[in-house]
């Protein structure tokens, strides 16, 4: 059964259930309040970002593939990124401190993110969670781009992409968590629940990404919907995993 393989532990997803399985342990504990968990997810975006930017820096001097292109400026690409990715960021920023305001008075006016950045990263506990959440990331790409030297079969524009699939995602479910919390206003429930889904939507994502048949069969059941042909909708998903 696919939904079997999707979530059975494995190389390629070890990382993502630990991540899970350290939250729920923070959170069981005590150690983390229910609210700082929904708002490590929400604070992986600039993880992310900064991991990513990293990546890329490290494709434009090392990557085999990204020696043949010519007149492109790898380190103008990743600078750009960097601006990019934190307008996107801000953005998304304001629309969740808008939706997490109804239901927490100490978040103020959404547009003041200094102010809200500071009680979120006041929030009990939020500290050790960050800091779990960071080096499992770390560690995953390690494993999967930089020990496997899978870097050299990227370019920084391929790259440029990819963490924005992830992202929207990332931030819809933590957005949905918002909707939860005025179902359980202790907050504990929908932080369980939101650890549960991400964990799920990072596995399928793990899964499809794992092995090239995977990317090819989500390609062909989406070109069957779609004007473009299998080997454009392969091409783009690849750039997206």
């Amino acid at each position: 059964m696919v939904l079997t393989q999707i979530v059975h532990p494995t190389n390629h997803n070890k990382f993502i259930w630990l991540n899970a399985f350290a939250l729920l342990a923070f959170l069981i504990s005590g150690m983390v309040d229910p609210f700082a968990i929904i708002m490590v997810y929400f604070l992986e975006t600039i993880i992310i970002g900064l991991i990513h930017a990293y990546k890329m820096n490290y494709v434009g001097k090392f990557s085999r593939t990204q020696s043949q292109v010519k007149d492109q400026n790898p380190i103008f690409k990743t600078f750009f990124f960097l601006i990019h990715y934190s307008f996107f960021v801000a953005v998304q920023s304001i629309f969740v401190f808008a939706i997490f305001s109804i239901s927490d008075n100490n978040i103020s006016e959404p547009f003041n993110l200094i102010a809200n950045y500071k009680y979120v990263l006041s929030l009990k506990g939020i500290g050790y969670a960050l800091c779990v959440t960071f080096l499992l990331l770390a560690a995953q790409n390690y494993f999967s781009f930089f020990r496997t030297k899978i870097y050299n079969y990227y370019t920084v524009d391929r790259l440029f992409i990819q963490p924005y699939l992830r992202i929207f995602i990332q931030q819809i479910t933590v957005i949905l968590a918002g909707f939860f919390i005025a179902i359980f206003p202790n907050g504990i429930m929908t932080a369980v629940l939101l650890i549960l889904i991400r964990l799920f939507v990072d596995l399928v994502g793990i899964y499809i990404n794992s092995s090239e048949g995977n990317l090819k069969k989500l390609a062909s059941r989406l070109a069957r919907n779609s004007d473009q042909d299998e080997r454009e909708v392969y091409e783009e998903l690849k750039n997206l995993f």
